[in-house]
């Protein structure tokens, strides 16, 4: 399709021309109305564009695409002009409103621009075009509200994997493939018994589809196309060319977007009035040896050019790829709408037992899978609905561990280690793929449905479900910890509304935990970071504080809706004051409490207030305002917002301190009776502080006590420090107290613990735990010797307080 130039705007009858769109606006007010108007007609589709910006003007927009800037003309000066010219025409105000003119003019071209750098135009025409025929259809009347079954989810193991690589092993396409592997197509569904025994015994093979429903069994059957065309249902036939002419289009993309790179990395690096050549010199002086000649056989193409045809040719470049990724990227969105048309009650395709036999029959792909892999020795780090994350065997790592240190003094550097663990695991996981696949076709009958193995992330952390980021090796191995180009997956500090301070903190948290020589743990990274910023929080400035926020006024959104109505009467003060400072022919200020439009994000600080308010939006102001009125931001708010983004890397399974307290608890009992074992001479059954005990005794019993709380709570911490450290340590010993497994003669659990798993020397901790849990032992022996000797005792002169507390640290094995 030939691409657009421009929108024609015009105020009388004129011939059309084809490559043009035009508009016949009747007069002169009209047309200046639909310069006006272009930004607020055009703006939805441009933003959709930059679904994930922190603003939404069309300054914004054109700098991003590093277009000129629109005319600077502020709303309160537009204002003034406006109602200069409705009270009189003269030359000042004729010149006045030119300028406006002007304003909306080159605010349409700017639209327009846009829209042509974007190629947005020309896709929508087409993309309507295509679905033209899903528009024109009326929807069926149902009114199903229950949910079909979920994906199925691996819960991820949470915290920082820097041991050995991940790899992604991902379903392709997976919904679409189900509907083409089990002909789940509206036309080859069976909804009755009776019906689907008849076609069984007409000799079609068919595919049951079984899922709970609002608490009913949903019971259906697809005909199986057993590879046969004529047996292909509607969805399958139209899924097929589509995701054809999509591969097609990626293919045709992938050479596009290496040239598109290669281009940018020579544009980055241009200063000044230096040539082609030069920059591609200078590139080429600052790479690494090993990366040279396959960087220069990249740039080579460039070498001869001048800077106008680089950028004529970059120009032609980046349009060429934005129009086809466009286009296959609406294929994308295409091919998946067949499944989320099929599940909505109010589409004309919608299909219970069509939607629930695909997540039905993903769960159980993806479940077939991770039983296959299992199988084979390979460790499922996290999964969900079409990817599962895997760890190879421990077997294929032996050679490059004993390089990396054969315990002789002799070994590798860590990164050539950490590449030779990634270049196995490139290629066992790819030797897995192709494993996979063929345990796939065997089950199911065909092709469609594949996995794929795209990248090896390491170092990786997962921090919860659809969260997690690491560095991505795909091609070539890369080991950059730059926050920026790390592969992140739904991390909050990606997310829109997050100020500078946290985008800062998270990514400073992201790069030491991705650092090659890091030998630190991710507690131990947040933990630094956050003290950091704690003792130099006097240093944060407001531009640090700012964050965005979306004003949506069917949303629910307590604090934007508090501030909104804020800053809305704040609005109809500040314009009477100026109407009335404009009747006394008085200058005025422009407005700064402007009201965001429906959709608009606006940026947003939380002032330091006197705690008069229950509503964060009370406390809620514009950054401009802020500076301009001399008001602090409110530190303890962003601290508070600090320690809890930095919780969300670190924070555990949500069963952790129920374990740690439980552990404590039976290790604390079990102490108890080995104690009572071990001083069986001594202890007394039935001893208990004598009621008539002298303040003496009481103080030492006292002593006792606190030193008893002062274990527990050092317990308590090194366990916690044990499960941070490896979560494992907390679960084995979990397990093995919930087995409630009988102790030999003298060994208690923990100790029973260590031996079973040969831990004496694994972990300092470990032993510091160990350690500490034998002075319960201790502790649990000094308290009936302590009594003992009270009871014996008639003298208020008791023995010294430090003869007590020798007793305890001598007693039972310490």
């Amino acid at each position: 399709m030939t691409p657009l130039i421009q929108i024609c705007l015009v105020d009388v009858e004129t011939k059309l021309d084809p490559n043009w769109i035009t508009v016949i606006c009747g007069n002169q007010t009209n047309l200046l109305k639909a310069f006006a108007l272009c930004w607020k007609y055009l703006a939805p589709d441009i933003q959709k564009l930059y679904s994930k910006a922190e603003k939404s003007s069309l300054a914004f927009y054109l700098e991003e695409c590093k277009l000129k800037n629109k005319v600077d003309l502020p709303i309160h000066r537009m204002n003034k002009y406006y109602e200069r010219a409705l009270k009189e025409t003269n030359n000042t105000t004729t010149e006045q409103m030119h300028e406006v003119a002007k304003y909306c003019i080159n605010d349409a071209l700017s639209c327009q621009r846009l829209m042509v750098k974007h190629n947005v135009i020309n896709e929508y025409r087409k993309k309507v075009w295509e679905l033209g025929f899903l528009n024109t259809m009326n929807p069926q009347k149902q009114t199903e509200s229950g949910k079909y079954p979920g994906a199925y989810v691996f819960p991820p193991e949470k915290g920082l994997e820097n041991k050995r690589p991940v790899t992604s092993l991902d379903y392709a396409s997976l919904y679409p493939s189900l509907i083409m592997t089990y002909n789940l197509s509206p036309d080859k569904i069976i909804l009755t018994r009776e019906h689907a025994i008849s076609v069984a015994r007409s000799g079609k093979k068919l595919h049951r589809i079984d899922f709970q429903f609002k608490g009913s069994d949903i019971i259906a059957w697809s005909v199986k196309h057993e590879n046969q065309l004529e047996m292909e249902g509607l969805y399958v036939i139209v899924l097929k060319e589509l995701l054809i002419k999509r591969n097609e289009m990626k293919k045709c993309l992938a050479p596009l977007s290496e040239k598109k790179e290669n281009m940018e990395l020579i544009l980055s690096n241009i200063e000044g009035e230096l040539t082609i050549p030069e920059v591609i010199e200078y590139i080429l002086k600052n790479t690494e040896k090993k990366n040279r000649d396959k960087l220069t056989k990249k740039l080579y193409p460039f070498i001869n050019k001048n800077n106008h045809e680089f950028m004529v040719e970059y120009n032609s470049i980046c349009f060429d790829h934005a129009c086809l990724n466009a286009k296959q990227t609406a294929l994308k969105v295409y091919v998946n709408t067949f499944y989320g048309a099929s599940g909505s009650s109010d589409s004309p395709f919608f299909s219970l037992p069509l939607v629930g036999g695909v997540t039905s029959a993903g769960q159980r792909n993806i479940k077939l899978v991770a039983d296959f892999v299992k199988n084979k020795g390979f460790q499922i780090k996290y999964g969900d609905t079409d990817s599962l994350y895997l760890v190879c065997p421990e077997e294929y790592f032996q050679e490059c561990d004993t390089a990396y240190n054969d315990g002789n003094g002799n070994r590798i550097s860590k990164e050539k280690y950490w590449n030779e663990m990634i270049k196995i695991s490139m290629r066992v996981m790819g030797e897995l793929r192709d494993e996979v696949n063929k345990f796939l076709k065997k089950d199911n009958g065909n092709t469609y449905l594949k996995m794929a193995y795209e990248e090896v992330l390491f170092p990786v952390v997962f921090t919860g479900k659809k969260k997690y980021y690491g560095i991505q090796h795909i091609k070539e191995l890369n080991f950059d910890p730059n926050p920026d180009k790390l592969f992140i997956k739904d991390i909050d500090i990606v997310k829109r509304g997050q100020s500078k301070l946290s985008r800062k903190i998270g990514k400073e948290i992201m790069r030491e935990s991705m650092e090659i020589n890091n030998n630190k743990t991710l507690y131990q990274i947040v933990e630094v970071v956050l003290k950091k910023i704690v003792k130099n929080s006097f240093q944060i400035e407001i531009n640090e504080c700012i964050k965005t926020y979306a004003w949506k006024p069917d949303k629910d959104n307590k604090s934007v809706k508090c501030f909104i109505s804020r800053m809305k009467s704040k609005y109809i003060r500040e314009v009477v004051e100026f109407q009335q400072l404009i009747k006394k022919g008085l200058s005025s200020t422009p407005y700064i409490y402007n009201i965001p439009e429906p959709g608009e994000r606006f940026e947003c600080i939380v002032i330091e207030e006197e705690p008069r308010y229950d509503e964060l939006g009370d406390y809620m102001e514009y950054p401009d305002v802020a500076k301009k009125l001399n008001k602090k931001i409110d530190i303890n708010y962003y601290l508070k917002s600090v320690v809890n983004l930095c919780a969300r890397f670190i924070n555990s399974d949500k069963y952790g301190p129920k374990k740690e307290e439980a552990i404590i608890s039976h290790l604390w009992k079990d102490a108890t009776t080995h104690a009572q074992k071990i001083c069986s001479s001594i202890s007394k059954a039935g001893i208990t502080r004598p009621l008539g005990a002298s303040t003496g005794h009481n103080n030492y019993l006292n002593a006792l006590d606190k030193i008893a709380d002062s274990i527990y709570l050092k317990l308590s911490d090194l366990l916690s420090k044990l499960s941070k450290l490896n979560v494992e340590y907390r679960n084995g010993l979990y397990r093995l107290i919930m087995q409630a497994q009988k102790c030999k003669p003298n060994i208690t659990i923990l100790e029973e613990y260590i031996f079973r798993y040969n831990l004496e020397s694994e972990c300092e901790a470990l032993i510091k735990f160990r350690n500490t849990w034998y002075k319960v032992i201790g502790l649990e022996s000094a308290c009936p010797q302590a009594l003992s000797i009270m009871q014996k005792s008639k003298k208020d002169n008791s023995p010294d307080i430090n003869e007590i507390i020798d007793l305890y640290c001598s007693s039972g094995i310490i």
